[in-house]
């Protein structure tokens, strides 16, 4: 994206992770910005959420593919019910919050896109797919253009927001 000429914010976990990419991005004269949170912890997706805004830019492309996980590669019947709600914050509140800080700015403009997808197996999979749920905003806005596939391996959702 950088190397088409656009402006990138990045998110990761721990802030610092982020401006690693940062710095690897330069060379392409683009402006990119990193913030950091655990996106387990809905504070932090808020204050993140508010460090964007401070930014003072618009934006219009969010691209979510934050996802995890718990004991896949070493035992996936361990997993606990906190595994699962772990999953979910990250998997399926988290991407959510985001969406809807945006959805507004993006719906105000008549021009947006948001990008949810993943890969991995049926376990966490399963909190990944609850995203199908936004395609009620279709019936109820008539502006976007949803697309939603599943494989066996893959899940995408894509919301294009046009006049």
């Amino acid at each position: 994206m950088a190397k088409l000429g656009a402006n990138l914010i990045l998110q990761g976990r721990d802030k610092s992770h982020a401006e690693k990419v940062v710095n690897e991005l330069a060379p392409y004269g683009v402006q990119v910005k990193a913030v950091g949170c655990n996106l387990e912890n809905e504070a932090e997706i808020e204050a993140a959420l508010a460090e964007i805004d401070s930014f003072g830019v618009q934006v219009d492309l969010v691209f979510n593919n934050a996802g995890l996980m718990s004991h896949y590669f070493s035992d996936f019947t361990t997993n606990t019910m906190d595994d699962f709600r772990q999953a979910m914050a990250v998997n399926f509140f988290a991407p959510i919050k985001i969406a809807y800080h945006f959805l507004p700015g993006m719906i105000q403009r008549g021009f947006g896109r948001m990008q949810l997808t993943t890969s991995g197996i049926a376990f966490y999979l399963c909190p990944k797919r609850a995203p199908i749920r936004l395609q009620f905003l279709q019936e109820e806005l008539f502006i976007f253009h949803i697309v939603h596939k599943i494989t066996e391996n893959f899940t995408f959702l894509q919301i294009f927001i046009r006049n």
